[in-house]
């Protein structure tokens, strides 16, 4: 048919006896030949549906009888967005995910406001991949809401409560809408707090109160180094050691962006790390006069104790919040006084080291972590959580927010942060409706 029309079409527009036949005539004889063919391929597909009637819906139906399970609906209430880490990807992908019907024994699920992100969350991803199962959903610490109780639960949370959550055994991590956490891992929030001051204060004034009020006690006027970092717990403990217990304080920093405010903390002095380790081991040795210090936290990054190492006083300690740090095999090297080399120009390096005699360093190094008291001392932790919420409920801290990303702009904040480009806590605003969260709580 359309072979016939084409030829028609082509005879009549080269022929010259077209020209003694009307436009008319031609335009309605083709419009008559497009109506058959419509007609015919509705009568086809009439046909076709007939069939599919008539044998094909009820064989299917006959099948689908046999099956004793039936497909699962969800509901949007069902689905949540996360960040979530690849395999060989430094990217994280945001994802929509389908929660568990119901949180396991001792489980809470709770939405998620505001979540931190924080140097182990960096390390992670660039760096200490292996440490983690992927694919990972990062973010240790964060508050929010109670959106479920799981069974056997023992803290006497209820739908509803706001808390901050702090750990890193989560089955998916902060860095989401929603997640499932023990319920150990979770305290309830002062109400005189934000969400968003809850996910600033949790670990980094709590870890300071911990290293100088139980594992390096000190009191006013002690000399105390602090190396801080981005990510706001160097200036947490700069905060706690300062203006609380008043302290003397002696800053390494390790981004000239946070310079300015670790002196606005009131820092005694300060020297960037990045003018290298030799140059900070000889502004100890030299300018401070090798002054001996009551206790050195680490906030950051524990290379530095190695350089400060030779400048702790005989009851002095060296702390860090590193989770890869081990104290059991920390060997402190000191720069050599003299190199055996002539010439004077050389200065010391870190190769150029021996091992201190007569310090036993297993008793005075330790690795600060306020989590380790979430299961064997609950109420200590509770009193040092609740400690950190009530000083800044009273306005003795003032914890800083450096910026706040959306969830699909995750991959920027851990970027800045990466880049040493923030002065306080970056955090990442997950929250979302809660008219699409339904609770629920098992007995």
């Amino acid at each position: 048919m359309g072979d016939l029309t084409s030829v028609i079409v082509w005879y009549l527009s080269n022929n010259t006896l077209s020209n003694n036949i009307s436009q008319r005539r031609v335009n309605n004889w083709l419009k008559m030949h497009s109506l058959r063919l419509q007609y015919s391929r509705l009568n086809l597909y009439r046909n076709t549906f007939s069939l599919l009637e008539k044998y094909v819906k009820p064989s299917i139906a006959s099948c689908c009888s046999n099956f004793s399970t039936e497909l699962p609906s969800f509901n949007e209430s069902d689905q949540f967005k996360a960040a979530v880490l690849h395999p060989k990807k430094q990217n994280l992908t945001v994802e929509t995910l389908v929660l568990p019907d119901t949180a396991a024994d001792g489980m809470v699920r709770v939405g998620v406001d505001y979540c931190a992100v924080n140097g182990i969350d960096v390390k992670c991803i660039y760096q200490d991949i292996n440490t983690v199962t992927l694919p990972f959903i990062p973010g240790s610490e964060f508050s929010g809401e109670i959106l479920e109780v799981g069974p056997n639960c023992k803290r006497q949370f209820q739908i509803g409560d706001k808390v901050a959550v702090l750990g890193l055994k989560h089955v998916g991590g902060g860095l989401s809408h929603q997640c499932f956490v023990p319920e150990t891992e979770c305290i309830h929030v002062d109400p005189r707090l934000s969400q968003k001051d809850a996910a600033t204060i949790i670990q980094g004034y709590s870890n300071s109160l911990l290293a100088f009020t139980k594992y390096a006690p000190i009191k006013e006027g002690d000399d105390v180094v602090i190396f801080a970092g981005p990510g706001g717990d160097g200036l947490a403990a700069i905060d706690i050691a300062h203006n609380i217990l008043k302290a003397n304080v002696y800053v390494v920093f390790a981004s000239a962006s946070i310079d300015a405010l670790v002196r606005d903390e009131s820092a005694h002095k300060a020297i960037n790390c990045n003018v290298g380790l030799t140059k900070v081991y000889n502004y100890f040795k030299n300018t401070l006069a090798s002054k001996q210090f009551k206790a050195v936290f680490d906030t950051y990054d524990s290379k530095i104790l190695h350089v400060i190492a030779d400048f702790i006083s005989p009851n002095g300690y060296i702390l860090t919040e590193d989770p890869f740090f081990s104290p059991e095999t920390f060997e402190a090297p000191y720069f050599k006084k003299d190199t055996g080399k002539k010439s004077k120009k050389k200065k010391p390096t870190l190769e150029e080291i021996e091992e201190p005699e007569n310090i036993d360093w297993t008793e005075r190094v330790k690795k600060v972590d306020i989590t380790k008291y979430q299961t064997t001392e609950p109420e200590f932790y509770e009193q040092i959580v609740n400690q950190a919420f009530e000083l800044h409920a009273t306005e003795k801290i003032n914890p800083f927010v450096s910026q706040v990303w959306n969830l699909r702009e995750v991959n920027k904040a851990i970027q800045f942060v990466n880049l040493k480009k923030c002065l306080g806590k970056v955090l990442i605003d997950t929250r979302r409706k809660k008219a699409s969260l339904e609770g629920k709580q098992i007995a």
